[in-house]
């Protein structure tokens, strides 16, 4: 079991928190084959090890290539889902695709994570490498301020009728789950293909179809626009500052909860950017076009394909990220 931190103090999406003992394991996530990031990792494993005797724990791929073995850690794939039980801290080493990668490793709580940009500061980076030592020294003995950052569910339902050996997936939403029959499952009814969690957007888009698509955005149950073009990103105010500003989206503080909807490159001067409240629940269905399917992106690396009669259910999820500040969360912003 980990010592994750007490709350000491608690207002919105601004938390502050203090140890209850003294931390024992972090896990240390380095950009992906970047020589850079590995020499860091190296080295702060063994001050780690030095000077607090912690346990370091890297992804399998990482201690594969790492010279440092004996200092480091790794688990398994069965083992992936007891990390945020196992983990006091996380370090990130890179950008802020690093800090996307470590959204996907937890699915539920996720440990406070301190992020280290190398040269190139980002928006979710605001520690210097340089000063890592000092940085990490403050974090393990005393109180720290945290963001908590609100992250995205997206369940892919299909209306199609579906067999399978093995029982589908229990629908997140209040729909009557199919009737299960021994050793094999036949439904009509909706059901989940796929989940994902997000911290930046999901991305719905024509890819390379010349046609226009319109995408059908119900809100709670209630219709809001039928939004015609190239396609929708659905962002957290972490995501604004992403693909959703490319596209002309505002630029939100990351305490602010909210979803953000901008349209990609829309035929209509009415389909303009909107801020929704953090609790709606947006159902986005393509309206059908015949022999025509559109890509659903999740945090610019998953993708996957919307098939006619498939539907998007997208809501707030229960486990926010956690960012450590470096003075607060505005001036790190």
């Amino acid at each position: 079991e980990n010592n994750n931190p007490t709350v000491d103090h608690q207002e919105g999406s601004r938390t502050r928190f203090q140890w209850l003992e003294t931390p024992k394991t972090v896990l240390i996530v380095k950009k992906h084959k970047d020589k850079k990031t590995t020499m860091w990792l190296n080295t702060m494993a063994a001050w780690l090890k030095q000077t607090y005797n912690l346990r370091v724990l890297v992804e399998p791929n990482v201690i594969i290539s790492s010279e440092s073995t004996s200092l480091l850690e790794t688990y398994s794939e069965e083992e992936s889902h007891l990390l945020g039980k196992v983990v006091d801290f996380v370090v990130t080493l890179g950008g802020d695709g690093t800090l996307l990668h470590v959204s996907s490793l937890f699915k539920h709580e996720v440990p406070p994570i301190i992020s280290f940009h190398l040269g190139t500061l980002g928006f979710l980076m605001p520690f210097n490498i340089e000063d890592y030592q000092e940085s990490i020294s403050n974090v393990i003995n005393g109180g720290f301020l945290c963001t908590n950052r609100m992250r995205l569910i997206c369940d892919i339902y299909s209306k199609q009728p579906i067999t399978s050996s093995h029982p589908p997936t229990t629908p997140t939403t209040n729909i009557v789950s199919p009737s299960i029959s021994i050793g094999e499952v036949h439904s009509t009814q909706p059901i989940v293909k796929k989940s994902f969690q997000v911290l930046n957007e999901v991305t719905l888009h024509r890819g390379s179809n010349p046609h226009l698509t319109t995408i059908n955005c119900t809100i709670n149950g209630h219709t809001l626009s039928d939004i015609v073009g190239d396609g929708l990103i659905v962002a957290t105010a972490t995501g604004s500052t992403a693909y959703s500003l490319s596209c002309g989206g505002p630029m939100v503080h990351p305490c602010i909860n909210c979803i953000l909807l901008t349209p990609i490159c829309p035929s209509s001067f009415s389909s303009k950017p909107a801020l929704l409240p953090d609790d709606s629940v947006l159902k986005l269905n393509m309206i059908s076009q015949k022999g025509r399917s559109i890509s659903a992106t999740f945090d610019g690396t998953r993708s996957v394909k919307i098939e006619q009669g498939d539907y998007l259910v997208i809501r707030k999820s229960l486990h926010p990220l956690l960012t450590i500040n470096k003075t607060n969360e505005t001036t790190d912003w």
